[in-house]
C-alpha cells in the first residue's frame, strides 16, 4: 500500500494532516485521527481527484467525497506527482472501467452544453423575432457562455479518456513484451 500526507486547506481541518492511501479497491482517504473520510474506487480516480488547474479555476488539489462534497488540500509539488502516480495506478488496476466512467462523464457535459447553447440560441432568436421595430431583445450570453464551456468540457473529457485507453494499451504492450 502506497500513502501520501495531504495537508488539509480548508476550515475547519486547515493545516491537518490526512492520508490518501492507494488500495486494492481505490483511493482511501483518511482524517488525522485514522478515520475514514472516503473511498474513491479506481475507475472514478479521474473523476474524483482535480489537480491545480488554471483553466478549470483549481488552485488547490480536490478530493470529491462520496457525498460530492470536494475536499481542497495544499497543492505541495512533491504530493502532487506522488498523487498524479497513484491515480494512474488506480486507472491502470481498474482498466476499461476507467475510461468507460471518463467517457459517460464526457458524454453528459457535451450533451448539456449543446442543449445549453440550443436553448441560448432559441430564446435570443425568439426575443429579437419579439421585439418591435427599433426595440430592445436579449441575447442570452449566459447560456451560449455555458453551452461553449460544456462542449469544451466534454470534448476536454473524451480526450482525456482517450489518453486513458492509450496509456493502458501501452502498458498492456509493456506487460505482454515483459512475459514473453
Amino acid at each position: 500500500m502506497t500513502k501520501v500526507e495531504l495537508i488539509c486547506a480548508q476550515k475547519p481541518h486547515k493545516g491537518e494532516e490526512w492520508n490518501l492511501t492507494a488500495t486494492a479497491e481505490g483511493l482511501l482517504l483518511t482524517d488525522h485521527l485514522g478515520e475514514t473520510i472516503t473511498l474513491v474506487p479506481n475507475a472514478e480516480t479521474p473523476l474524483r481527484i482535480k489537480f491545480p488547474s488554471f483553466w478549470a479555476s483549481i488552485a488547490h488539489l480536490v478530493v470529491i467525497d462520496d457525498a460530492g462534497q470536494m475536499l481542497y488540500f495544499e497543492p505541495i509539488k512533491k504530493t502532487l506527482a506522488s498523487v498524479k502516480e497513484l491515480v494512474s495506478q488506480c486507472q491502470g488496476q481498474a482498466g476499461s472501467a476507467a475510461v468507460t466512467a471518463v467517457q459517460h462523464t464526457a458524454v453528459r457535459d457535451i450533451v448539456i452544453g449543446v442543449c445549453l447553447f440550443i436553448i441560448g440560441v432559441g430564446l435570443t432568436i425568439g426575443s429579437f423575432v419579439m421585439a418591435k421595430p427599433g426595440g430592445t431583445f436579449f441575447i442570452t450570453t449566459g447560456l451560449l457562455a455555458c453551452g461553449v464551456l460544456g462542449l469544451i468540457k466534454g470534448f476536454y473529457g473524451l480526450n482525456m479518456a482517450r489518453r486513458i485507453e492509450q496509456s493502458l494499451a501501452e502498458e498492456d504492450g509493456i506487460e505482454e513484451v515483459a512475459g514473453e
